[in-house]
């Protein structure tokens, strides 16, 4: 593997490292917002189970 091989390879690896922090930090975000719907549909369950509407 000659020296150009190696960087290509290098920033290759650096960009797939890169790729992974913006998905993870996208999925989190995500996660957040999965979670908040979670909330808000069951608090509307409860009301309307309840008969608080």
């Amino acid at each position: 593997m000659d020296l150009q091989e190696k960087r290509k390879a290098v920033s290759k690896f650096n960009k797939a490292l890169k790729d992974l922090a913006k998905l993870e930090a996208e999925k989190k975000r995500i996660e957040t917002k999965i979670e908040n719907a979670k909330k808000i549909i069951q608090e509307f369950d409860i009301k309307i189970n309840g008969s608080n509407i």
